[in-house]
């Protein structure tokens, strides 16, 4: 009997781990689908702050991202962090293992193979029927501990994501209020330009 049991048991994680891997790759293909794309979105976290709104906008490998009081440039070779409050930039090489999306946004939706997934259900949120794929870094890191991904289920864009943060029971709650594919993008869309930043310092890391 319990051999049948483990057999089924198995059975059903092996489905779960197939249907998680499916959301995953329509949610891939859609977004690589799009040439560019701008995100709107808004985060709360447990006791901290709510509701704060960024924007990022993505082409390829580069980025713009206007994150509370900061906005990010990064053009492919050079990342620009341009602080409001300190009038400052900083200039610095992209660590592409970097998983914190909001100084590396195209990573925002991208899990490779460092990650387990797991199919979790469905759910209904305003009208949208929605999946969810929960993933956990299969090596500890110190972002967080595993994260809860709601893909809407008939366009296969994403609509929030939960990031269960380490060391707490604090959970980031990052809901995604607006996607639009095809913004127009130039060089100058990812690129820092001093001229408009009158007596900025430039703090060069590279």
């Amino acid at each position: 009997m319990l051999p049948a049991v483990l057999a089924l048991l198995c059975g059903f994680a092996a489905q779960a781990d197939e249907r998680s891997q499916a959301v995953l790759d329509r949610l891939k293909a859609k977004i690589d689908s799009f040439s560019s794309y701008e995100m709107d979105w808004k985060a709360t976290l447990d006791g901290e702050f709510q509701n704060i709104t960024g924007k990022f906008v993505v082409s390829g490998p580069r980025f713009y991202a206007d994150v509370y009081g900061s906005e990010l440039y990064y053009d492919g070779n050079t990342l620009y962090t341009y602080s409001r409050e300190n009038n400052e930039v900083v200039m610095e090489e992209l660590d592409p293992g970097d998983g914190n999306i909001l100084s590396n946004p195209t990573r925002i939706f991208r899990f490779d193979d460092s990650f387990d997934h797991v199919f979790k259900g469905n759910t209904t949120e305003n009208g949208k029927r929605l999946l969810l794929v929960e993933l956990t870094p299969r090596t500890p890191q110190n972002l967080f501990r595993s994260v809860l991904l709601k893909v809407d289920e008939a366009t296969s864009l994403p609509v929030g994501i939960s990031y269960n943060l380490p060391e707490s029971e604090k959970k980031m709650e990052l809901t995604v209020t607006r996607i639009t594919p095809g913004v127009p993008v130039s060089a100058a869309t990812f690129t820092f330009d001093r001229s408009k930043y009158p007596g900025v310092e430039l703090i060069d890391f590279r």
